[in-house]
């Protein structure tokens, strides 16, 4: 009998463009295992803050902005700010969205992304929160050694989990491969999972859409995940085993 093993690993991650990609594909997210700068997050920001005093901007009167910068990544190197990703936020957070139009769009060391050998124009998400990147700067900022916690659901992710299991069968379906597939979802700020889908897929569309639609259907407002205190977006993933026995 051929059987499936859950194992619930919860990844905080912490979700177009120029005329000359206006008719490329512009994907959501880096492949796996790719990073968008050179020198990775801690890089990234110690540019940034450079790039601040280089340009001898004014820090933000509130110091407890957070805003979650989108650009598109090009394939020669070259960044776009998505200005309207998130107007509401952009609005409420107005100082930091503003830095964003000020600096990212001028740092030099941003990857394209490769998919199957071509580089391809790619969303990056970059968290700005303008109190750590001015005068309080620190080497090695990486707010995402800031969580203050990850997404968590009530009563728990062992909750999530135990729910979850009830709901997911391998029985009548049938697979021609095995292995490790894995169901992907976003909580936003306000505790709402949506935006799920299992990559990569089972092979079976039937059963990565019971397994879809049984963490649907498990009821529940999540907590969010917070950096530097501020509700954000979080990823997560559910690693499925399919085993062949």
């Amino acid at each position: 009998m051929r059987k499936i093993n859950l194992f619930f690993v919860f990844i905080s991650s912490i979700l177009f463009g120029q005329n000359k990609w206006k008719d490329s594909i512009v994907y959501s997210r880096y492949p796996d295992g790719q990073q968008a700068y050179i020198g990775g997050n801690i890089k990234l920001y110690k540019d940034i803050h450079e790039l601040i005093e280089k340009k001898k901007l004014n820090p933000c009167d509130n110091k407890k902005e957070l805003y979650i910068a989108e650009v598109v990544v090009y394939p020669d190197k070259t960044v776009k700010l998505l200005k309207k990703s998130n107007i509401e936020s952009a609005h409420r957070n107005r100082c930091a969205f503003e830095l964003s139009q000020t600096v990212l769009e001028d740092l030099q060391g941003w990857i394209p992304a490769e998919l199957n050998g071509r580089k391809v124009p790619v969303i990056q998400k970059i968290i700005m929160f303008p109190d750590s990147l001015f005068e309080n700067y620190k080497e090695g900022y990486d707010p995402m050694n800031y969580y203050d916690r990850i997404a968590e659901f009530p009563g728990g992710n062992a909750v999530f989990k135990e729910q979850f299991s009830q709901k997911v069968s391998i029985n009548g379906f049938k697979f021609d491969r095995f292995g490790r597939v894995y169901l992907k979802f976003k909580v936003d700020k306000h505790g709402k999972a949506t935006d799920f889908i299992v990559n990569p897929t089972s092979g079976n569309i039937g059963f990565d859409k019971m397994v879809i639609n049984a963490a649907k259907s498990i009821k529940g407002t999540w907590r969010p995940a917070t950096i530097h205190g501020v509700n954000v977006e979080s990823k997560l993933e559910i690693p499925l085993t399919i085993n062949e026995q």
